[in-house]
This record gives C-alpha cells, structure tokens and sequence, in this order.
C-alpha cells in the first residue's frame, strides 16, 4: 500500500514539473506577444486616432488620460498607428480615382496646406470653398497632411543648423 501511494506521488510529481515550464512559457509568450494590441491604453489610442483620422482632425496624442508612463506610451503607439492607417486609407480612396470631385478637393488641400506651410504662413483653413460637406472634408484632409508634412520637413532641416540662423 506504501508502495502505490510512493508510485502516484511520483508520477504526480513528474508530471507536474514537466508542464510547469510549458505553462510559464505560454504565460510569458502572452505578454510579450500580442498583449500591447489587447492592452485598453492601445485600443483607447487606436479607437481615438481613428476617429480623429477620421473626422480630419490633426494627430494629437493626449495621454495624460493615463497614470503609468508604460500606459501612456502604449496609449501614443495605438493612437499613432490607427491614426496613421486610417489616414492612409482614406488618402489612397480620396485620390485613387481622378475624376471624383472628391479627389480633386484633395489635391486641392495639398497644394493649398504645402504653399502655406512653405511660405511660413499659419494654417488657413476658412478660405474653403466647396459646395458639399463630403469635398471640404477631403480638402481639409489634403490641406492638413501637407501642411504637416511641409512644416515637419522645415524643422527638420532646421534642426541641423545654428540657432542664430533661426532667429534671423
């Protein structure tokens, strides 16, 4: 009787120190996998920089919402991805077909926001003028993006040269 109770106590023993590892490594394949993308700071920022994508609204990261600096940034990574995705999916649809209104209110936008930017001049967005809601949209969406991208592309010259310069 000794016996058999020693064997199940044995063979109960081996078994769980061999799944042991197998559920502490499932554990830590959790976490360090696909656990941002479930995490609710990410999804909180992807749900928030698509619907600011859009409504055709600027990036703008508020992650003061969220107490831990690892929040937050998991925060500012899903905002700026879902911001960034949306905003290239609505770009290929606005300018895929030529002859959509739509389309050219785009590239309208983009020349308007590039000059603007480029002549140092603030962000101008009363001056649209289209006859649809769905066309202004597109506009500002077009004006927004080059303005941003020309003004980036302006610091980040800048920041290479002197400060005197920049006074100037």
């Amino acid at each position: 009787m000794v016996m058999k109770i020693f064997i199940v106590v044995t063979v109960l023993a081996a078994i769980f120190l061999l799944i042991t590892p197998t559920i502490s490594n499932m554990d830590k394949g959790a976490v360090t996998g696909d656990h941002r993308a479930t995490a609710a700071p990410f999804q909180d920022g992807s749900y928030l920089g698509k619907l600011a994508a859009r409504q055709a609204q600027p990036a703008h990261v508020d992650t003061g919402r969220w107490a831990t600096a690892a929040d937050r940034k998991s925060f500012a990574d899903g905002y700026t991805a879902a911001y960034d995705e949306a905003l290239a999916h609505m770009v290929q649809q606005k300018a895929s077909d030529p002859s959509n209104v739509a389309a050219a209110a785009y590239k309208d936008g983009l020349y308007f926001g590039k000059r603007d930017a480029e002549l140092h001049r603030p962000a101008n967005l009363a001056s649209v003028r289209w006859a649809q809601s769905q066309n202004e949209e597109s506009f500002v969406l077009g004006y927004r993006q080059a303005y941003a991208d020309a003004t980036n592309s302006w610091f980040a010259k800048a920041k290479g040269t002197s400060q005197t310069w920049l006074i100037r």
